[in-house]
């Protein structure tokens, strides 16, 4: 198994990303209440189609999809349309402390002084994908929490990176079959969804 890096000469013509929830719900049969149990492993899918190309550039696409196909490999992908923050946060941000799995937070230090990030804006840390959950100014020492969408899934160290220009997450491709529909001079714009692991 390899994981291998979006190419950034690959640019989705459309490009969907979508929250999965994990956990159950029931609904009383008596009096219709409902009730959720939440697991801690939401995951971010991906759902991305590609602009038609012509039939001699078209070789590079279909290797790297198939490669894909199947989940056997892995792709580093980001959020195509928010590769880097609407907020003003800049630098060389750190995790101040370390964070558990199941955190709503990134404890940040190192951004630019009394900055932004806005909500949806995105970060990567610890190989996850993270959404600011709500508008958050930095301190004039360029420190902050950062509430997220998605809990930590996973132990991540203090003094971790904190990537904010194109931060990227693990993602496979489920189905076992990838196919690109050929025309005459050119290739059909081909879709295939992801799913975030770690």
């Amino acid at each position: 198994m390899a994981t291998l890096d979006w190419p950034e000469a690959l640019i989705p013509q459309r490009a969907a990303i979508g929250s999965q929830g994990a956990g159950e719900q029931f609904r009383s049969p008596y009096n219709g209440t409902a009730q959720t149990t939440d697991f801690i492993a939401e995951r971010w899918v991906l759902s991305v189609t590609m602009p038609q190309a012509r039939r001699v550039n078209a070789g590079a696409f279909e290797a790297f999809a198939f490669q894909l196909r199947g989940g056997f490999n892995r792709v580093r992908a980001w959020h195509f349309g928010r590769p880097v923050p609407i907020g003003t946060m800049r630098g060389s941000p750190t995790l101040s402390a370390g964070v558990a799995r199941g955190a709503t937070a990134l404890p940040i230090t190192g951004g630019t002084a009394n900055s932004t990030l806005l909500a949806g804006d995105m970060l990567g840390v610890g190989g996850q994908l993270c959404m600011v959950a709500t508008t958050t100014t930095l301190n004039g020492s360029g420190a902050g929490s950062v509430p997220i969408v998605h809990r930590v899934r996973g132990t991540i160290a203090g003094g971790s990176a904190v990537t904010w220009n194109k931060p990227t997450g693990d993602f496979l491709m489920p189905a076992m079959l990838a196919s690109v529909l050929h025309m005459p001079g050119a290739i059909d714009g081909a879709a295939f969804d992801f799913e975030e692991v770690w």
